[in-house]
């Protein structure tokens, strides 16, 4: 297993505004999914050049929790996109339709592998994750033209402790999982308990995570987190590329800014575009003027 050190970022990022210097996304597709209890709706949010550049394959970015997260991230990607950060993505953007009542109660149980007594829900991540993997990502597959080399997967609190749960489970279904976040204190940390069982069979695991936290967030999530990477660490799986960041400062909710920002960045930093970006452009014009 290759892994990078915990990374200390130290909080600045957010002091900085989410300039709008580009247009977002072009436009996009909406879908809707049901399976047992689970009713979803799915947009697919296609780059600017889709259409003109016909022959084109586009890496795709899978986001859970998308009716709170869409807007957010695509803007973030418009910005990431004017410092040559990211080439041009297809964000896929997963969450419930808007007639779906109590989401966060829903999402309790549908984004968690196992019960938890204490909040008295959870268990029904196996079937989302079939519902995604087998049916809304062929989907995509067959009607766009996505790169299947880099496939992103990537969601905050119990949505970031899915996306670990999917690496187990379909490691192959992503190239890139990243947990932001995630929900390892969960039914007295499951997530430790699936990396044991998981163990027991297996020394491969073929994906690239990315995990990262805010250092200020609630202690017990914290440490039940860091028991997990520690963990995660030692049994150095072969395939498994690791990245792990704390991020000094920073609590949980906060933790979507800063970490969205830099788990686009660390999916897409062996695809960022070539060349000035659009702020050394502009700054270049300036003086020559």
């Amino acid at each position: 297993m290759k892994y990078g050190k915990w990374t200390m970022v130290v909080f600045g990022l957010l002091l900085l505004p989410l300039m709008s210097f580009a247009k977002p996304a072009a436009k996009g597709n909406t879908y809707f999914f049901e399976r047992d209890d689970i009713s979803l709706k799915v947009d697919v949010i296609l780059p600017e050049s889709y259409d003109s550049e016909s022959s084109a394959l586009y890496p795709a970015v899978y986001l859970l929790d998308g009716y709170w997260t869409r807007d957010l991230v695509t803007r973030m990607y418009v910005n990431l996109r004017f410092d040559n950060m990211l080439p041009e993505l297809i964000f896929v953007s997963i969450g419930y339709p808007g007639e779906v009542e109590n989401i966060e109660q829903k999402r309790l149980t549908d984004l968690t592998p196992a019960y938890d007594s204490g909040f008295k829900a959870g268990g029904s991540a196996s079937s989302l994750l079939d519902l995604i993997s087998n049916s809304i990502v062929p989907m995509v597959g067959n009607n766009y033209r996505v790169d299947a080399s880099r496939r992103v997967l990537t969601g905050h609190s119990l949505a970031g402790l899915f996306t670990l749960y999917a690496m187990y489970q379909k490691p192959n279904t992503f190239s890139h999982y990243a947990a932001i976040s995630p929900s390892a204190l969960w039914a007295n940390e499951t997530l430790a308990s699936i990396d044991t069982g998981y163990a027991k069979q297996n020394k491969n695991l073929k994906a690239q995570a990315y995990i990262t936290y805010g250092s200020d967030e609630y202690v017990p999530y914290v440490r039940a987190l860091q028991r997990y990477t520690k963990q995660l660490e030692a049994r150095d799986y072969d395939g498994l590329e690791l990245s792990l960041a704390k991020v000094e400062g920073m609590r949980h909710v906060g933790m979507q800014f800063e970490g969205f920002i830099r788990a686009l960045a660390w999916a897409f930093a062996d695809r960022r575009p070539e060349g000035p970006s659009q702020f050394e452009k502009m700054n270049l014009k300036a003086q020559a003027e």
